[in-house]
């Protein structure tokens, strides 16, 4: 806001229009604002066409007329001065963008900024496709509304959900707009305070906040362009504008009765007194013509013009009529006009109406008011946003190193400046690795993708966030957004989720080797498990041989036991086995223990059994020691020592295992 004391305290106002150039200095007091002097002067030629600077000299030598004059009215020197640019070089982009977000996570407030901004960008996107190679600066944009997974909220700030999208409305100006203006005011020594468009500056003082709840339209028939401006929910929620105004009336004039465009211009506003009208044609031939005849000569364009009108405020409305319509500009006044727009548009009469500046809220105008019709309306609005809206009208602000030159727009911030620098939008927000979805062992197992970095933002070296307010000569430090990882894994990551796989060898805690399977197909510790994977991971069943082999231990020549109990090489072990294996060295001791009792243990078809007797037992001995059931012996006996075949005579140690088969029936034997 401007802040000035004594002198200091007047804000100067310039509607530089097509027709005219009106000045306004006036002061804010207890929020009011007064009009303390204002002057207008119409261009002598066609220096401006459509609200465009044509001819830079002419209208700064108009501008500087007006300037010394409220100068000397207010014996003070004015420098700095609030203008607009008009309607007709506006560009208005209105986008739907959808993004993705996480529904394990609150959304925030850097959430929603991003997702404006992620709108803006492809605003920005779609007006550079649009225009080529013509600069054009965003001065403001506003959220429509905002829907989380096709629920439409006010406000998404503590939701969660999977889809966030928003409604956005931007509105930008052409460079060459912005540079024909400045070039002006720097002609005649004046600084520009703020800048802001005429339809922007028009609804700020026409439709007061207060009444922006309605849905409202506001149309300013200047003379090269109308501007329409609609409101709606507390927003103003379109900005449009009409190539048909108050000079094309002119012209239809100047066609009928051949006349030059001052002369025209003269009759068009005469229309209104209802008295007869008389002037001179080129031909020199003097003419006298009724209001009424005058009018007839422009229903053609007045039709036109209302009818273009009409379908702008439709199509900015979603093709509902608003509640009403204000018109405020010097075209608005010729007569018929406001009835001719209620029956295009379909609203009685009394819901279109002329706006003047004594309705206006929060001014207070001098007695002998230069300007009291509507065409005054859109210069005590520049005066009013600039009062909001004050600053350099560009500024410099450099990021990561690099100096730009921005557009100050109102509430400028960092969301603005890295959209005006083309500073991508994926480049500041970023994303969780996917999650790894499958089946292990029939239960659904979840690995979590991992979560992104946020973006680090930085003003002149403090934290900082999309909505950080940002000032001339402020520096951005960004450092991008790092995407989380999608999860991985391999089915070796899953080895501790099979259960007990722990086993003891002779003292030694050991692990039981897994059997690995992803769709049904044999796989590896190492092998990758994606999405949707069916994964089975299970002990494999082992032999005491063949763990005691991967040890390095031979046992054809040794006891097993497996939980204390003597166990064939062949028994399959389980989690939590305690085995022990007595190799040829300990059998030795063990000999010498037995053969002292005149004993020798071996192994019968997995059972123990103690020979007794002859200190130097054969294999045949072992028929002596075991109970034979002659119902099932028959066929060819298969006798084999320690895995291999066997013959009766064979020598018997300590330890040795002995299976003894008729026709795969093994014998039924018991210890003697």
């Amino acid at each position: 806001m401007i802040n000035r004391t004594g002198a200091d305290d007047l804000l100067f106002a310039l509607d530089i229009g097509t027709r005219t150039v009106i000045g306004v200095v006036g002061r804010f007091t207890e929020g009011k604002f007064h009009v303390l002097a204002q002057r207008i002067l119409e261009h002598t030629s066609r220096a401006m066409f459509d609200g465009q600077v044509h001819d830079i000299p002419r209208v700064a030598e108009l501008v500087a007329r007006v300037k010394a004059g409220l100068e000397e009215d207010l014996d003070t020197k004015l420098e700095r001065v609030a203008i607009a640019a008009a309607g007709r070089s506006l560009r208005t982009i209105r986008v739907v963008v959808d993004q993705p977000v996480s529904d394990k996570l609150i959304i925030d407030e850097q959430a929603v900024r991003g997702l404006e901004y992620a709108a803006l960008q492809e605003a920005n996107s779609r007006l550079m496709a649009a225009e080529g190679n013509e600069v054009y600066h965003c001065v403001g944009y506003c959220a429509i509304s905002y829907v989380l997974d096709g629920l439409t909220l006010t406000n998404l700030v503590g939701h969660r959900g999977r889809v966030a999208t928003v409604d956005l409305i931007a509105t930008y100006l052409p460079d060459s707009v912005v540079d024909g203006l400045l070039s002006v005011l720097a002609r005649v020594g004046l600084r520009p305070e703020n800048l802001t468009l005429e339809p922007i500056a028009a609804i700020d003082v026409t439709i007061p906040e207060s009444m922006r709840l309605l849905n409202l339209a506001l149309v300013d028939v200047g003379a090269g362009t109308s501007d329409i401006a609609i409101t709606r929910e507390g927003s103003v929620v379109g900005y449009g504008m009409v190539p048909v105004a108050g000079d094309e009336i002119t012209e239809a004039i100047a066609q009928a009765y051949v006349v030059d465009f001052d002369t025209a211009e003269r009759l068009k506003r005469e229309i209104a007194r209802g008295v007869e009208i008389s002037f001179t044609n080129v031909l020199g031939m003097p003419v006298i013509k009724s209001p009424a005849e005058v009018l007839e000569a422009v229903t053609p364009v007045l039709d036109r013009l209302t009818a273009e009108v009409a379908q702008n405020i439709l199509e900015l409305n979603g093709g509902e009529v608003p509640k009403a319509v204000f018109c405020i500009g010097g075209g608005s006044q010729v007569p018929t006009f406001t009835d001719r727009l209620a029956v295009k548009i379909g609203l009685p009469p009394e819901y279109v109406a002329v706006r003047n500046r004594q309705v206006l809220q929060d001014v207070v105008l001098p007695d002998d008011d230069l300007i009291p019709g509507p065409d005054g309306v859109t210069v005590v609005g520049i005066a009013t946003t600039a009062r909001r809206q004050s600053g350099l009208v560009f500024i410099n602000v450099t990021v990561n190193g690099q100096e730009y030159r921005v557009f100050n727009a109102h509430d400028l911030n960092v969301a603005y400046v890295l959209s005006f620098i083309g500073y991508g939008i994926k480049r500041l927000v970023g994303r969780h690795g996917k999650d790894l979805r499958f089946v292990l062992n029939g239960r659904e197992e979840v690995v979590l993708g991992e979560l992104f970095r946020p973006a680090a933002l930085l003003v002149n070296g403090e934290p900082a966030n999309l909505r950080t307010k940002v000032f001339d000569s402020d520096h951005l430090s960004v450092v991008d957004a790092v995407d989380g990882r999608d999860a991985q894994a391999v089915t070796g990551d899953f080895a501790e989720t099979v259960g007990d796989l722990s086993w003891t060898l002779n003292g030694e805690k050991c692990r039981l080797p897994l059997m690995y399977n992803i769709n049904d197909r044999p796989a590896g510790p190492d092998d990758q498990i994606t999405g949707g994977d069916w994964v089975v991971i299970r002990p494999r069943p082992c032999p005491v041989r063949e763990l005691a082999a991967a040890k390095g231990i031979e046992v054809n020549e040794a006891v097993v036991r497996v939980n204390g109990v003597i166990a064939a090489p062949d028994r399959l072990i389980r989690g939590g086995d305690n085995v022990k294996i007595e190799v040829s060295d300990d059998q030795a001791g063990m000999d010498s223990h037995d053969q002292a009792d005149g004993r020798i243990r071996v192994i019968v078809n997995g059972r123990e059994v103690v020979l007794t007797g002859d200190p130097e037992p054969v294999f045949v001995d072992v028929f002596n020691h075991i109970e034979l059931n002659p119902a099932r012996i028959s066929g060819a006996v298969d006798m084999r020592l320690n895995g291999r075949e066997a013959q009766y005579t064979d020598p018997l140690h300590n330890g040795d295992r002995i299976d003894i088969v008729w026709q795969e029936r093994t014998i039924e034997e018991q210890s003697g």
